[in-house]
């Protein structure tokens, strides 16, 4: 379908619309068509069971004829009735034939043949029968006639008809009636043979009772069922009551004469009755069937009249189909047209053309879509152009930036290399010193050990000398005794002397012996005077010793004292040693690591170089790819070109002369809208394309923009205006000097030789604008001039100027404006 035109296209639709239609005709027309049918095969079976119903009431009647003669005179009945029924009888079977021959139930031929074949010995002589054998072969025949209906039912559909009515009537006509009227006849021939003699027996009374009671029990089941006809929604047969009646009286009749309640029964009265009964019950199946007939052709005939219905409505709906088709064809051909001009248009991307649709359709619809869809793609293109511009210059400055910081990364890593030589040499020699601190320490602590040896053994010395002081002590004490003893022996000798003086020559020997002893004591006096002088010397200089001994003690223990105090202080440098080294350790670690995020730097900076190449070259294809692109507003590229332009054309023919051009509405400055606008150092508006009238205002005297708005881009501006370059881009909101409408605007501005700027803008995001948006931004109250501004500027201002002066003409804009 792709492949096809439009035309091809619309008459496949109406094809694929007819068809349906066409087939639900057909459907329709099929289903109404088999309900006639099969109500028709209904009323030929209705035929078929109103011949068999004939013939079933004749059975009765000669059954009833029969008896009755048999009751009147046992031996001589009547022959003339018996034969007329007889011959009534043959002529109904004879009619049954016909009528499944001649309608569409001829393959019940052979069946009702079979049926009829006990009908038929009936008519061969009844009167030559016996009572029991008749009696048999009636309800032979009977049953043969009721089973051959409900098969003449089953074949004609009377049993599967859907209406309640209907099947309710066919189960009387079918049914319920044949049994009545059978039963009805049996009860009235059991009866007229209980009344044909004196001795009837018991058995045959309660036989014929029993009958009376079956048929008063199959009269309550016929009117259980024209109940549930009534409540269906059909309405009672006028014949019912009447029927009801005689078959009710006839069997009142014959139970009081079986069970002897009237004496002397006529017979003559009991068959009348039983005749009546017959013939009511023969009205009432006329008056169903006349009445399920009646249903059964209206149904044919509103069958055939809806049948004729749809056929006209599908052919009224397949007309109008096609009309509407060929209308709705000759009123999209142009439209779709119009549209697919314009799609091909924008498909070359020119998407400057607006597209309009008239009307009210969905291809108008459709239309505006595409109007939008374009208008948007524009918007789209626009701000890709715009962002392709701002991530050239962007990657440009990263791109410089990064050379910068790659030759900065370059030196830093330079340094941080001196720096790791420094301190790994610095490492070393806080090693070495620490193991120099480490040896001395280590000495120290062996020095210390001798001072404590030497102090235990001066101290295990000074001990000595104590002993060996108080050992002289101990050899003085003696030597004092021992010169106590000298002396006395000196006296002692010197008395002897005396006393060997005073003996004489007897006292001479003894005189020796004194003189001898006396110089032995003055021996023994001087060897204890010298050995008292060898004693003081020894202990004037043990004292010495002792004292240089002690001296040289407490020198040892300040030594050892000094020594620990030393080996104190030496582990405590020992430790600082470690831990600074294993700071500088830690440091050099540091640094190494510094070195090598300094190196990833570098490597990220080297990447950086080669990302801002790869986002130039993508922002340069992105501008290309975009730029054949006839949009209905500028870009930025388009905005700087323009300022450039503008700038050169300033320098060549100074401002005056160019600012004329740049106010020129609809000059070579406006484009798209794009236009050139200039402020002076105090924002008094030098130049506005777009609004020629507003030069010479201040810039927060206009009304598309305020207070915080205008702040804002003042700010920039002047940001950009103190820079080297003394230009570049400011992102900024303002209202739309046409539409008044909120936008987010990126302008290129450039600084200007007398002070001030000119730029021109550029609208971003131009697909988010909202086009039921106020005619100003009313957030923040307008100052007079502004809403003067903006009162001028609006279509209504000739007329409020008409009523009103301007300032109550502004405030009165204002005011409808919220």
């Amino acid at each position: 379908m792709r492949n096809r035109p439009l035309s091809h296209k619309v008459g496949a639709l109406v094809v694929a619309m007819v068809l349906p239609l066409l087939l639900l005709l057909v459907l329709e027309w099929q289903q109404h068509q088999r309900l006639i049918e099969f109500s028709r095969k209904e009323l030929q079976g209705l035929a078929v069971v109103e011949r068999v119903a004939d013939v079933a009431t004749h059975v009765e009647r000669l059954r009833g004829a029969v008896a009755a003669a048999a009751a009147r005179d046992p031996n001589a009945a009547a022959p003339v009735a018996v034969d007329v029924h007889a011959k009534a009888l043959t002529q109904s079977a004879q009619a049954l034939r016909a009528a499944v021959a001649n309608g569409e139930l001829a393959d019940l031929s052979k069946e009702v043949d079979l049926a009829l074949q006990p009908v038929a010995r009936l008519t061969q002589d009844p009167q030559s029968m016996a009572r029991q054998q008749f009696e048999a072969s009636h309800s032979r025949a009977a049953a043969s006639l009721k089973d051959f209906n409900l098969r003449v039912a089953e074949r004609a559909g009377l049993l599967f008809d859907p209406d309640a009515q209907s099947y309710f009537l066919m189960d009387m006509l079918v049914e319920r009636l044949l049994v009545l009227l059978e039963s009805s006849g049996r009860s009235t021939a059991a009866t007229l043979g209980v009344l044909s003699t004196t001795e009837a027996s018991p058995a045959d009374r309660e036989r014929a009772l029993a009958l009376l009671q079956h048929t008063r029990e199959h009269l309550l089941h016929v009117r259980g069922r024209l109940e549930a006809l009534r409540r269906s929604g059909g309405e009672l047969p006028g014949q019912w009551p009447d029927s009801y009646r005689q078959v009710d009286e006839s069997a009142q009749l014959a139970r009081a004469a079986v069970s002897g309640e009237t004496h002397a029964a006529d017979p003559k009265e009991v068959a009348a009755a039983g005749g009546r009964a017959l013939h009511a019950v023969e009205l009432l199946h006329a008056e169903l069937l006349r009445e399920l007939r009646g249903l059964l052709e209206a149904r044919v005939q509103q069958e055939g009249f809806m049948q004729l219905v749809s056929t006209l409505l599908v052919v009224l709906a397949v007309l109008l189909s096609s009309t509407i088709a060929w209308v709705f064809f000759r009123s999209f051909v142009g439209s779709t047209k119009a549209l697919v001009k314009d799609l091909e248009l924008a498909s070359r991307g020119n998407l400057s053309i607006p597209v309009e649709i008239r009307g009210r359709d969905e291809v108008a619809h459709m239309g505006q879509l595409v109007e939008l869809l374009c208008r948007n793609m524009s918007a789209l293109v626009a701000d890709i152009r715009t962002s392709a511009t701002r991530l050239g210059e962007a990657g440009q400055t990263v791109a410089s930036e990064g050379v910068a910081l790659a030759r900065r990364t370059d030196a830093q890593a330079h340094s941080l290399r001196q720096s790791v030589e420094v301190m790994e040499h610095l490492v070393g020699q806080v090693t070495t010193t620490a193991d120099g601190i480490q040896q001395i320490t280590e000495l120290t602590e062996s020095l210390h050990e001798q001072a404590t040896a030497g102090n235990m053994a001066m101290m295990t010395a000074v001990q000595s000398i104590d002993c060996l002081q108080a050992s002289a002590k101990r050899v003085a004490e003696i030597n004092g005794v021992i010169d106590d003893i000298a002396f006395e022996t000196n006296l002692v000798a010197l008395n002897a002397s005396v006393e060997a003086a005073k003996s004489g020559e007897s006292g001479r020997g003894f005189a020796v012996v004194a003189a001898e002893i006396r110089q032995l004591a003055q021996r023994c006096v001087a060897a204890a005077a010298e050995v008292r002088d060898l004693i003081d010397t020894t202990n004037s200089q043990v004292d010495v010793t002792s004292t240089h001994v002690q001296t040289v003690g407490g020198s040892l223990i300040g030594l050892q004292t000094g020594l620990e105090q030393a080996l104190g202080r030496l582990r405590l440098i020992t430790n600082a040693s470690a831990e600074q080294s294993a700071g500088l350790e830690e440091v050099s670690a540091e640094i190494l690591s510094l070195q090598g995020l300094t190196q990833e730097g570098a490597a990220a900076v080297a990447r950086c170089e080669v990302a801002a190449a790869s986002l130039l070259g993508q922002a340069s294809s992105l501008s290309k790819s975009v730029k054949a692109v006839r949009l209905r507003q500028g870009g930025a590229d388009e905005a700087k070109a323009m300022v450039l332009h503008a700038r050169d054309l300033v320098a060549a023919v100074g401002w005056e002369n160019a600012a004329d051009e740049f106010n020129e509405e609809h000059g070579p400055w406006h484009d798209r809208g794009m236009y050139i606008f200039a402020w002076d150092d105090e924002g008094v508006c030098l130049a506005y394309g777009v609004k020629p009238q507003w030069v010479g205002r201040n810039i927060y005297e206009f009304p598309n923009g305020s207070i915080d708005m205008v702040e804002d881009f003042l700010q920039k501006a002047f940001a950009i205006l103190s820079t080297p370059e003394r230009e570049g881009w400011v992102d900024y909101r303002q209202l739309d000097a046409n539409t008044m409408v909120p936008v987010a605007k990126s302008a290129y501005i450039v600084g200007l030789a007398g002070g001030g700027f000119m730029g021109c803008s550029v609208v971003r995001n131009a697909a988010e604008e909202s086009v039921d948006a106020p005619c100003a931004d009313l957030t923040e109250p307008l100052t007079p001039a502004q809403a003067e501004a903006l009162c001028a500027s609006c279509d209504q201002a000739d007329v409020c100027a008409g009523q009103t002066p301007a300032s109550s003409a502004a405030e009165r804009h204002t005011a409808e404006t919220v």
